[in-house]
């Protein structure tokens, strides 16, 4: 027996819903199984995050119980939990920032860019040809050139 075209259509137009549902099932699929995966691996962080915490907990409480009494300062404590500096390695890499960088503020440049009458007095940068200071200099660009002005231009 035949099939009309219009039969053939709608077999067609069902075999392409089947499909999409299919694919849209399998989808749902993949993505209720990243969210388990994400589930578990954000327990697992909260897991390591605690268990570090009570190491540290239980390393500051070890460092109370063998200090107690002692009167000594709070730099052991640094000492008695992992990945902290000490308070010697702190103070030694805060010295060799100091000696590197300087100290911060103006750094002994304070009065550098003020005029006082020894700055107004001293004419050793002046040079008249320029208007001003020696240092100044002019560049290719501003050098005179032979280019009339805009009212000559427009006059033309």
């Amino acid at each position: 027996m035949i099939k009309s075209d219009d039969h053939m259509g709608k077999v067609k137009a069902r075999l392409v819903f089947e499909k999409k549902k299919i694919e849209s099932f399998e989808a749902r699929k993949a993505q209720q199984e990243g969210r388990r995966r994400q589930k578990l691996v954000g327990a697992e962080r909260s897991a390591e995050r605690s268990a570090k915490k009570r190491a540290n907990l239980d390393s500051i409480a070890k460092w109370r119980k063998d200090h107690q009494g002692t009167g000594t300062g709070g730099d052991d404590l640094d000492d008695a939990i992992e990945g902290r500096r000490t308070g010697r390695e702190k103070k030694a890499r805060a010295f060799n920032k100091r000696q590197k960088y300087g100290v911060g503020g103006t750094g002994g440049r304070e009065g550098t860019r003020k005029n006082t009458a020894a700055s107004t007095d001293d004419t050793r940068e002046f040079n008249a040809r320029h208007g001003g200071s020696a240092g100044r200099k002019i560049s290719k660009a501003k050098k005179k050139t032979n280019r009339p002005g805009k009212w000559a231009r427009a006059r033309k």
